[in-house]
């Protein structure tokens, strides 16, 4: 099944030297252990791409941008663009999220930030039952300020893939939020890295929700000390969606500091998992890693595999990681309903209640009132 899905690609790509050694996983490794293949497998995509209204902003501060069918449009004070090659990325392959990038990707993108700004980049694939793929490498100054909102539009039975870089320079600033939310049959593979030099603060949250297969791979690389990174992210699998997520923190000198906060929710038949690992090289004394991941089965026959990791190499260390997989309290769910609350109102105020930490965590309130906004609407197919 595999191999015919591979094929079906190379058939349509306009590079396919770049699928030439690649070897399609299967449950048997361990990375895709928890991760079903056979619903991508199952699927046939086209290249084929038609003409699209440009959406509108959620806010009207900072620059808005776009990337319609992996060709980004973006000016603005403070940001500079230019084209680069395909395979000037510093990061590794994910997967074979790199591959598959590669083989289809129009352009890749260098975007120097040397200004304070805001982005709000939407990812638009146009073709019903075709793929979009962008790959886009920021290279944020010294001491800059940046916010970078990714939203996602796309057509039905679709997919593309992102590849997002991220290179910090000393004591810049960078909080990052990706949404992709679409459409319920879409499938998206993401890899998103970023590398922080000294004194780098970086905030990340993902909010995933209505795909039908979504595979995210978030890697953060503490390349200088005194550097900090606040991880954090929600999925919502509902109906017979599969939302799956690997987080790596590298640790690679002293004195480094990360959280990593990730909390899911699943029902009817979705599926999930969560893979996060923090490794501690051997010379990264005075680390502090913090991981935590709570997750709430809705119903009887959803499903969720979380899985923390440590790799510690260093003995002056403060590392901890949590991992827990429930359900709704019952006599919570009863209070609410003695109290005249219909039962399916006083799951979503449970529900969203576990989820709000990180919901009000986002700053702007446009873009918060979306996100809860997408959430609610994810919400209605997890019971």
């Amino acid at each position: 099944m595999g191999a015919d899905f591979l094929a079906s690609l190379a058939e349509v790509a306009p590079n396919p030297a770049a699928l030439t050694n690649v070897t399609l996983p299967t449950r048997r490794s361990e990375a895709w252990k928890y991760g079903g293949l056979s619903a991508l497998y199952k699927q046939r995509f086209s290249n084929d791409v038609v003409a699209q209204d440009t959406p509108s902003a959620l806010s009207s501060a900072g620059i808005s941008a776009t990337v319609i069918d992996g060709k980004l449009a973006l000016a603005g004070q403070g940001v500079a663009v230019s084209e680069i090659g395909l395979e000037q990325f510093d990061t590794q392959a994910v997967d074979w999220c790199d591959a598959w990038s590669r083989a289809f990707s129009p352009a890749a993108y260098r975007v120097d930030v040397t200004e304070d700004c805001s982005v709000e980049l939407v990812h638009v694939q146009t073709g019903e039952g075709a793929q979009a793929h962008s790959r886009i490498q920021w290279n944020v100054a010294a001491g800059v300020n940046f916010s970078l909102v990714e939203r996602y539009v796309s057509s039905q039975n679709a997919a593309s893939t992102q590849v997002c870089e991220l290179h910090l320079a000393e004591t810049a600033t960078v909080k990052h939020i990706q949404i992709p939310i679409s459409d319920a049959t879409h499938h998206r593979m993401g890899a998103t890295t970023a590398k922080l030099q000294s004194k780098a603060n970086y905030h990340f949250d993902s909010f995933a929700a209505a795909c039908a297969w979504h595979r995210q791979s978030v890697r953060v690389v503490m390349a200088g000390e005194h550097a900090h990174a606040d991880i954090n992210g929600v999925f919502l699998a509902g109906g017979r969606e599969q939302i799956d997520t690997r987080l790596e923190v590298e640790h690679a000198v002293a004195n480094c500091t990360t959280t990593e906060t990730w909390r899911g929710l699943a029902g009817a038949r979705g599926s999930a998992s969560f893979v996060g690992r923090i490794h501690i090289h051997k010379n990264a004394q005075k680390s502090d890693a913090q991981l935590s991941s709570r997750n709430i089965l809705l119903s009887n026959t959803a499903q969720i595999n979380t899985k923390p990791e440590l790799e510690i190499y260093a003995d002056d260390v403060v590392c901890a990681h949590g991992a827990t997989v429930g359900q709704l309290d019952d006599a919570q769910l009863y209070y609410l309903q003695s109290r005249g609350i219909a039962e399916h109102r006083a799951r979503e105020l449970l529900t969203f209640a576990f989820i709000n930490e990180l919901i009000m965590g986002v700053e702007d309130d446009a873009l918060r009132g979306h996100i809860e906004q997408q959430l609610r609407e994810a919400f209605a197919g997890l019971a």
